[in-house]
């Protein structure tokens, strides 16, 4: 599994593009995760480790 973060450019010209395209708020980054297969993905439920990384990634991302 690959885990990849990106924080966007809040600047001045994101803003502008955001209102030209008319598109929501900003945000402050995105995530990726990436999994070896489909089977993996499809088996995550499974895995105790895998688990416990959901959980983790699930309480970074709302800020506990």
């Amino acid at each position: 599994m690959r885990y990849v973060q990106f924080h966007g450019d809040l600047s001045l010209v994101s803003d502008r593009l955001r209102v030209f395209r008319n598109a929501p708020e900003p945000f402050d980054g995105i995530a990726e995760i990436w999994y070896e297969s489909h089977e993996a993905l499809e088996t995550l439920g499974r895995n105790s480790e895998a688990k416990k990384a959901s959980r983790e990634l699930l309480e970074n991302r709302n800020g506990s």
